[in-house]
C-alpha cells in the first residue's frame, strides 16, 4: 500500500473529534415553563442574555438575563411572555444569545468583522469586552423534550427547531413542517413483505401508529403492524430534529383474516399520532433508496386454492410505494412459475412461430390495438397474432369473432406473452402482461411496439411517454407524420 495512502488512513483514524463552540443544549417544557440549558465549549465565551428577534419587524426584545458564564440556564414563563402579545398578534421570533468575550481572545480578523455590529465595553483590565449576538441553535448535542403548543386565552405559542437546526418561537402562527419518510429496504419471503426505513419528524415525537393499506378502486383499508424506534443519539447530532427507524410487517396471507382481498392497486401509508398534533396524520410511504428501488421483489400469499401475488412498484411522479395485487388459481400460478423458470430455453424453440401479442388495457378493445388486430386477422389470417382481454369485459365481443383471443391471466396468455416476438400496444406494453412484476417484465423479450392512441402534439405527453418516463419501455414508436416524428425525436428522446 502506498505510504501516502497509509498516512491518510492513519490521520483519519486518529483524528480527534472537533468540539464545536456551541457544545450542549437541552430544552425542556413543562406546561408554561420552558427551560433552556446548555454549555459553550470555551470558558471565555460568557452567555448573559436571551433575546427574541422578530422576523416581521424590528420588534426585538430581551426575554431573560443571567450571570455571565459559558454554562447557561434560561427559564421562560410563557404566561409572563404572552402579556407582550395581543390576541391578533402573529409572528415568528428567532432566538439569540448575547455573549461577552474579552477582546484578547478574539483574532484581529474577528474583531474587524464585529466592528460594526458588536458593542465594545471597557473592562477593569483596560481592555474591551466585546458583546454581540449568536443565533441559538445547531449545538453539537441537542436534546428537546416536551415542546408542545401552549395556549392561554387567545394566544398560541410554540418553541420549535427550524429545518436548519436553530431555535425559534411562533406566536399564533402555524409552523407545522412536513414529515418525511425514506424506504431503505424491502424484503420478500413466503407470505411476508418487510418494509423498513427512516422517518424524519422534525419537532414532533411519535406516540402511536400503524401502517395502512388503501385500495384505489375498492376503497378497502387494512391495518398493518408497525414498529418504530426513536434514534436518540442521531437526533442529538441533528440539532434535536427527530429521527426514527420504522418497520412494516405485511403478512399477506392473514391480511384480511384468511380471506382474499380484492385485486387492486393498494397505496401504503403510516397513520401516526404525534405529541404536538390533535389529529392523527397520514404519511405516504415512499422515497426509496437505491437498494430498495432496484432490489424489490413480489411476495406470494397462499389462501385456499388461490395464490395472491403482491407486486411492489413505485408511483410515476412521487416514487411512493404501491402494491398491485393479482389472484391466480394454484395450478395457473404453478404453471406461471414453471414457464417463467424455463422461458430462456423455450423461447428459442418457438421463435419461428413469430408470435405477436396485441392489446390495449386488459378490459378494452376499441382503440388502435383493436383496429390493428382486426386488420391483421382480416388481411393476414395465418399470422400468429393474438389479442389479450379479460373474458368478463363487455368489449370481449368486439374481438371474439376474429379468433386468436387470449383470456387475461390464463395459461395461454402466460405462454404467448413469454414466447412473443412482438408486443404491440396502444398503451404501456406491460398492460398486456398477466403480471407486472419486475421478474416477469425482465423475462419478456419481444420487441415492444407503441401504437399510440391519438396524435401527439395536442398535449404535452413527454412525462408519460418520454425516454425517461418511469414504467414506459418501448422499442418502436409509431408516428403519423414527419412532423410528429421530429417532435418525438427531439422532445421525447433527446430532452426527456
Amino acid at each position: 500500500m502506498p505510504i501516502n495512502l497509509l498516512r491518510k488512513i492513519k490521520r483519519k483514524l486518529f483524528k480527534k473529534k472537533k468540539i464545536k463552540l456551541k457544545h450542549e443544549l437541552a430544552i425542556k417544557q413543562n406546561s408554561n415553563i420552558i427551560s433552556i440549558q446548555g454549555k459553550l465549549s470555551k470558558s471565555h465565551y460568557l452567555v448573559k442574555e436571551l433575546w427574541f428577534f422578530s422576523r416581521n419587524d424590528e420588534e426585538n426584545m430581551k426575554v431573560c438575563e443571567i450571570s455571565p458564564s459559558n454554562e447557561f440556564n434560561f427559564t421562560m414563563n410563557l404566561d409572563e411572555l404572552y402579556t407582550y402579545f395581543s390576541s391578533d398578534h402573529s409572528n415568528v421570533y428567532d432566538l439569540y444569545m448575547k455573549v461577552s468575550i474579552d477582546e484578547q481572545f478574539l483574532s484581529p480578523k474577528k474583531l474587524t468583522k464585529l466592528a460594526e455590529t458588536a458593542e465594545f465595553i471597557k473592562n477593569d483590565e483596560g481592555r474591551h469586552n466585546v458583546e454581540y449576538f449568536i443565533r441559538f441553535g445547531r449545538f453539537q448535542d441537542t436534546l428537546l423534550k416536551g415542546a408542545t403548543p401552549y395556549i392561554k386565552d387567545d394566544t398560541n405559542g410554540l418553541l420549535f427547531i427550524t429545518l436548519k437546526g436553530n431555535l425559534s418561537f411562533a406566536v399564533n402562527t402555524d409552523v407545522a413542517t412536513r414529515k418525511k419518510l425514506q424506504i431503505d429496504l424491502v424484503q420478500s419471503s413466503k407470505n411476508l413483505m418487510k418494509i423498513s426505513g427512516k422517518m424524519f419528524t422534525k419537532n414532533s415525537l411519535i406516540q402511536d401508529g400503524h401502517a395502512l393499506l388503501k385500495g384505489r378502486e375498492s376503497n378497502a383499508e387494512f391495518e398493518i403492524p408497525l414498529e418504530f424506534l426513536h434514534q436518540e443519539e442521531e437526533t442529538k447530532k441533528k440539532y434535536g430534529l427527530n429521527r426514527y427507524n420504522y418497520t412494516i410487517n405485511l403478512q399477506v396471507d392473514t391480511l384480511a383474516g384468511n380471506q382474499l382481498i380484492d385485486e387492486d392497486i393498494y397505496d401504503i401509508f403510516l397513520k401516526l399520532k404525534f405529541h404536538d398534533e390533535a389529529e392523527e396524520r397520514l404519511l405516504r410511504v415512499g422515497r426509496p433508496a437505491f437498494r430498495a428501488k432496484h432490489f424489490t421483489k413480489e411476495v406470494f400469499g397462499f389462501i385456499g386454492n388461490t395464490v395472491s401475488i403482491f407486486t411492489p412498484y413505485y408511483t410515476f411522479k412521487q416514487a411512493n410505494l404501491s402494491l398491485e395485487v393479482y389472484h391466480f388459481p394454484k395450478k395457473t400460478f404453478n404453471y406461471l412459475m414453471r414457464i417463467l423458470r424455463w422461458s430462456w430455453l423455450l423461447r428459442p424453440l418457438n421463435k419461428r412461430k413469430d408470435i405477436w401479442l396485441v392489446g390495449e388495457r386488459s378490459y378494452k378493445a376499441q382503440d388502435t390495438g383493436y383496429h390493428f388486430f382486426r386488420f391483421m386477422r382480416e388481411k393476414y389470417p395465418s399470422k400468429n397474432v393474438y389479442y389479450v382481454i379479460d373474458k368478463d369485459s363487455p368489449e370481449y365481443r368486439n374481438v371474439e369473432p376474429y379468433g386468436n383471443v387470449l383470456e387475461f391471466k390464463s395459461k395461454q396468455h402466460i405462454w404467448y406473452t413469454l414466447m412473443a416476438t412482438r408486443v404491440i400496444s396502444s398503451h404501456h406494453p406491460d398492460y398486456l402482461y398477466p403480471i407486472r412484476s419486475p421478474r416477469f417484465k425482465k423475462a419478456v423479450k419481444g420487441l415492444k411496439v407503441f401504437l399510440q392512441h391519438g396524435v401527439m402534439g395536442t398535449k404535452n405527453m413527454v412525462a408519460n411517454y418520454g425516454k425517461n418516463a418511469p414504467g414506459f419501455n418501448t422499442d418502436l414508436f409509431l408516428v403519423s407524420s414527419e412532423f410528429e416524428k421530429n417532435m418525438i425525436v427531439h422532445d421525447f428522446i433527446e430532452v426527456a
